[in-house]
């Protein structure tokens, strides 16, 4: 053990100390650990990576790994090639996609700009747009008188912009590049073996590169791991698709209520804030006269007292038969106790049914005995 001993005389263990540090962010670890579980880092870390990997991957990218799984698949001699290359660089693939129009540009680039004077911007909206300046054109877009077609807006730029984008792309390669999802449907069918043919001719001809792949993915006898592997490329599951398209699933029913929930916060903000003022103050307050009498009423006392006649009645009558069901109970009740002491007397144990035998068979029959 090694004691460290400072200037003013206090000593330290210095052993202690990192022990000490050690037990406290092992510590740390474990309730972090119990809190959120043992992967939770592992698997969130792997999963941002993993996602920035897949936002990276280009067609160009997609396109070579076919062909290379196409060649592992096939077992192509080229695989044992040194010289044979699969992937290109990235710096590679944009000299590519530039050819020659990039060193044009470049040497555009390098020339000195013209200066424009105000003759030649005269010649130039002469030219383009017949003389007449943005302020002067129609606001509906129309040619002009002399037929020539107006310049194009800023909207109608940006899609020439995208198309001649998407074109360029669709002339690096066909695979995983397409115009429509119809187009797209159909290749992922015809890797699948659904579909014969192709009906997009440079898809055609950069399919006899991935052609030993599609005999293998498209084989009945296909494994469940080259199955699954196929359908995760096939339908890109490794690119992530969770925040857009939970935006787009919202409906006009989860905003409807959004706006429902703000309206009620503002109501309540606007009660809470005139709490102590006069409520209902945009309502005049008005107090209808209400006088008891003043209209004539309609005389029913003969109504009354045949009403109170046939209540009467209905009671009496209610009396009547309670008074009448009492009786017959006290007499059955009679009739039993003199049975019981004919019973005792005789030493008998007759079962004789009330309900069904009338009163007089039965005082006849046990006197009888």
């Amino acid at each position: 053990m090694t004691d460290l001993e400072d200037d003013l005389g206090f000593k330290i263990n210095k052993s202690y100390a990192d022990k000490y540090d050690t037990w406290r962010r092992k510590e740390e670890y474990q309730k972090l650990k119990d809190k959120y579980g043992e992967d939770a880092l592992d698997s969130s870390s792997s999963s941002e990576v993993e996602d920035d990997d897949a936002q990276e991957i280009t067609p160009e990218f997609e396109k070579q790994f076919l062909k290379a799984l196409a060649s592992v698949k096939s077992q192509d001699p080229r695989l044992y090639d040194k010289d044979v290359k699969f992937f290109e660089d990235k710096a590679e693939e944009e000299d590519t996609k530039a050819g020659p129009s990039g060193t044009k540009e470049e040497q555009v680039k390098k020339k000195k700009d013209k200066p424009m004077y105000l003759k030649d911007y005269e010649r130039k909206i002469i030219v383009e747009k017949g003389g007449k300046y943005s302020d002067e054109e129609d606001e509906d877009g129309l040619d002009d008188d002399d037929g020539r077609p107006s310049s194009p807006t800023y909207v109608q730029e940006q899609a020439q912009i995208k198309n001649s984008v998407s074109h360029c792309s669709n002339a690096l390669g066909h695979i995983f590049c397409f115009n429509t999802e119809k187009e797209e449907e159909d290749y992922i069918q015809w890797f699948k073996g659904e579909k014969q043919e192709l009906e997009v001719e440079d898809a055609v001809e950069e399919a006899k590169d991935v052609d030993g792949l599609r005999n293998y993915w498209s084989n009945p006898q296909l494994d469940e791991g080259e199955k699954f592997l196929r359908d995760y490329i096939l339908d890109k599951a490794y690119k992530p698709h969770g925040d857009e398209d939970e935006f787009d699933n919202l409906s006009d029913e989860d905003l409807s209520e959004d706006d429902r929930m703000l309206d009620e916060q503002e109501d309540f903000e606007r009660k809470y804030n005139f709490r102590y003022e006069e409520p209902d103050s945009g309502f005049v307050k008005s107090y209808p006269r209400n006088i008891v009498g003043s209209m004539r009423t309609k005389d029913t006392s003969r109504a009354q007292k045949r009403q109170e006649v046939k209540e009467r009645k209905q009671k009496e009558k209610q009396k009547l038969h309670e008074e009448l069901k009492k009786l017959k109970n006290l007499k059955k009740m009679e009739i039993m106790e003199q049975l019981e002491k004919l019973r005792k007397a005789t030493g008998n144990q007759p079962w004789v049914s009330v309900r069904t035998t009338s009163k007089e068979n039965l005082i006849r029959q046990n006197t009888m005995k």
